[in-house]
């Protein structure tokens, strides 16, 4: 296929891709399959000009249902976000779940909002007895990949690749995986290779060998919900000339074996798991700063007749990171089920830590490193009433310390009630070392259409996790489709502690009929402590969209504040684009785009971006041989001050040189093209575009405007050799007037029609440049591929 679609190559760990493109995607399944129900062969491949640069954020839960994207104006209908559970010690991902938009999320593409339909925890529940800080759980992530483009830039982004997966049989199975995408910053090679071989389903062996170079799709990570972002990789640091270039590779071994499948009675699982990552080995997820070892293994072991008699759970993990992270844990319980209303549950866990991140308590004199060894003993009886309620209480004690590592002792309760099929409680309050600690959280579904949610978490810091010192999350948050036409949502989210914020957000979305949507957004508020700087923001937008079948339309308008102790930023934006189809021959469109940021440390601080562009299509459905297209546009760029250009490689660092943006430009560009069918086997061609721009060498006023101007005309003949066979010759000469300079040349190219439908075709340009008078890289010289669909 040819047109919009989403990748996801998620056999593997260690060399996914996960993009939404525009362009070519081909899939091949042979016809045989395994007993397991997939094809023997599978082939994928992708090949794709997107125009967009990818991204990838991953957000701690929050409690809430929130969350805002690094960037606005995202790409429709490209993203994909998944929900992750994943091993507190280890970071490995233990679940994985897509997310299914309207259903699970909506987005705000305009804005880069996500609004789940259900509130995500920052930790889920695994059954463990043992708690880090307050509370127990596996970490929770929302991670959204998507695309999109930023307003004032030129993207020249390239992404190719593919994979093969073949199953000898049902139970040997091969993998290769390659991978390239070209994009501002963020050049990157990926390939690997997998074996897997398996018994059943449950009882399996993987190995994957992989090798990458360039840092690839920059990560973002935000334990706020989106209002404050840290880099994790290296296509963060390349932007600024210090990503990882060179060659790293990781393998990754790891099985599973399912005691039934070896008559073993009682059943039971046991898994083990091992992973290696050079320094700088980049893939979606798996960014390695260090070289890093790691390894583990756990086993779920049932005694009687469906663990009648009890259960036993073992896990050990260990992590090796050179100048980084080090750290072995061993964890162990026991769960007896006394009755069937009553259950004991026993659990020690020992952990070994070096090297971890600096973090502040308040139960330290000073802030220093979590270092040493602490072991931990812990016992909870609960008791289940009905399927309404349940209660427990546990008690924790911390039986070896050393180092800087804190006792962990720890008595509490904890139950949950629901009052009916609309409205449950749940809480859990306990006290110990670090203070008391707490939840609690109310769920209510008022219909089909409305609920409520409620959470209130206080912690008293999550060393093991790295999280700063003790606080407390309230949020709340209601959203209610009021109507057919109209839903309204709402959320508050207020933290205290090292880190603390008062955010609101509102929203309205009105669709009066099936052609007319109208949506308002609000947020203000602050995060950031007020020694670092807190962030006050106030943000209004509006939005609206027509379509028919003639006409669509899409605008929107938005103005944001955005204060620090340091710098007050206003900034305000207009998009509006249009399509409107005046017959079946004929087409306009059309879009105005304007941005104006503005900063109280002065005018070399502020962006601005006007983009303005009316194009119009003739191309008669009965009689074709005149097709006339005509395209205006108009622009004027004075960049962000936080972008920045590449100024070369430094070969003996292996790193990219970059530098300020510290001009403005503007343009008016001027193209119309048109062909006529001399008969049917000639048809002649031409263009002609003029582009009338200005320089300014500098942000501000202090530097005047010089011409930049350019005229190209292109003279095109193409001849119907044989029936599926064309010929092209284009002569091209392209004129800067200001440099008193012509470049003559010529493009000549062969098509094959593979159908009515597509056509194929290679060529040589013997000139340097483009036929886009917008594109003066002077790069365009040599062979090329092209691919026409006809309609």
């Amino acid at each position: 296929m040819w047109g919009n679609f989403k990748l996801n190559f998620g056999d593997t760990e260690l060399t996914r891709v996960s993009r939404g493109l525009y362009g070519f995607h081909g899939r091949y399944l042979g016809d045989e399959s395994t007993s397991f129900g997939e094809a023997r062969l599978k082939v994928d491949a992708f090949a794709a000009e997107p125009g967009t640069l990818a991204a990838r954020e991953e957000f701690r839960g929050t409690g809430g249902s929130l969350y805002y994207l690094r960037n606005q104006d995202i790409t429709r209908g490209a993203e994909r976000v998944t929900l992750e559970i994943r091993d507190r010690d280890s970071g490995l991902v233990l679940k994985r779940t897509q997310l299914v938009p309207s259903s699970d999320y909506e987005i705000d593409y305009l804005q880069g909002r996500v609004l789940l339909s259900a509130p995500l925890p920052s930790l889920s529940d695994d059954g463990s007895l043992v708690r880090a800080g307050g509370f127990t759980g596996m970490p929770t992530y929302l991670v959204v990949d998507y695309e999109y483009t930023p307003i004032a830039t030129s993207l020249n982004s390239l992404a190719i690749g593919g994979r093969v997966s073949w199953w000898a049989n049902d139970h040997v199975g091969v993998g290769v995986t390659a991978s390239r995408q070209d994009q501002i910053g963020a050049d990157q090679r990926l390939a690997g290779v997998d074996l897997t071989l398996r018994k059943t389903e449950n009882t399996y062996f993987k190995g994957e060998f992989a090798r990458s170079k360039g840092p690839g799709t920059g990560q973002l990570d935000s334990m706020d919900g989106g209002f404050n972002f840290s880099g994790r990789n290296g296509a963060v640091g390349s932007l600024l000339g210090s990503g990882p270039t060179g060659n790293a590779n990781a393998w990754r071994l790891e099985g599973q074996a399912d005691l039934a499948d070896f008559d073993i009675r009682g059943g039971g699982r046991v898994s083990a798991y091992a992973q290696s990552r050079d320094a700088g080995f980049s893939a979606p997820g798996q960014y390695a700063s260090n070289a890093t070892r790691q390894v583990g293994a756990a086993a779920t072991v049932p005694f009687g007749e469906k663990g009648e008699n009890g259960e036993l759970r073992l896990k050990a993990d260990r992590r090796d990171e050179r100048d980084g992270y080090n750290s072995s844990v061993l964890d162990a319980q026991y769960a007896l089920r006394l009755s069937p209303e009553w259950k004991l549950g026993l659990g020690i866990r020992y952990d070994d830590k070096t090297g971890d991140a600096i973090i502040t308590s308040p139960s330290l004199p000073t802030t220093q490193a979590v270092s040493g060894e602490r072991a931990d003993a812990a016992v909870q009886l609960e008791y289940t009433g009905s399927d309404r309620w349940s209660a427990y209480g546990f008690a924790q004690k911390t039986l070896r310390r050393t180092g800087t590592r804190l006792e962990n002792d720890r008595l509490g309760f904890g139950g949950r009630y629901r009052v009916n099929d609309k409205l449950a409680l749940r809480g859990e309050l306990s006290t110990g070392d670090g203070g008391l600690a707490g939840k609690a959280g109310v769920d209510y579904q008022y219909d089909d259409r409305s609920s409520l949610y409620m959470t209130y978490v206080a912690d008293t810091g999550r060393t093991d996790e790295n999280l700063i010192g003790r606080g407390g999350t309230l949020v709340t948050g209601v959203r209610s489709r009021v109507g057919d036409g109209l839903t309204m949502f709402t959320e508050h989210r207020q933290a205290t502690g090292t880190q603390p914020g008062l955010t609101h957000a509102y929203g309205v979305q009105y669709a009066p009929d099936t052609r007319w949507t109208f949506g308002v957004n609000f947020e203000n508020g602050w995060v950031g402590a007020e020694t670092l700087g807190a962030t006050r923001r106030e943000a209004i937008a509006f939005t609206t969209g027509y379509s028919s079948e003639r006409l669509k339309y899409s605008g929107g308008l938005e103005y944001r504040k955005d204060r620090t102790t340091s710098e007050t930023r206003t900034s305000w934006l207009l998009k509006n684009s249009f399509t409107w189809k005046v017959d079946d021959d004929s087409r306009w469109l059309g879009k105005f785009n304007w941005a104006d940021s503005d900063s109280s440390t002065g005018v070399l601080a502020a962006a601005k971006y006007t983009e303005a562009m009316i194009g119009y299509a003739l191309r008669p459905a009965f009689n074709d041989r005149l097709n006339l297209l005509f395209k205006y546009t108009y622009l004027y760029d004075l960049s962000s001050p936080g972008q920045v250009v590449s100024s070369g490689v430094d070969s003996s660092l292996g790193t990219v040189s970059t530098t300020g943006i510290d001009y403005q430009q503007r343009s008016h560009v001027f193209a119309i093209d048109a062909t006529w069918d001399l008969n049917e086997r000639w048809t002649l061609g031409g263009k002609y575009a003029w582009r009338r721009g200005d320089l300014r060498a500098s942000r501000d006023s202090s530097a005047p405007w010089f011409k930049s101007s350019a005229e190209l005309a292109v003279l095109r003949v193409d001849w119907k050799l044989v029936r599926n066979w064309d010929w092209m010759v284009e002569w091209r000469s392209l004129r800067a007037r200001e440099l008193q300079d012509r470049k003559n040349g010529w493009v000549t190219a062969a098509y094959y029609h593979v159908n009515e439908n597509l056509k194929v075709g290679v060529g040589y340009n013997f000139t340097d440049y483009s036929d886009n008078l917008t594109d003066m890289s002077y790069r365009s010289k040599g062979w090329f591929l092209n691919v026409l669909g006809k309609f």
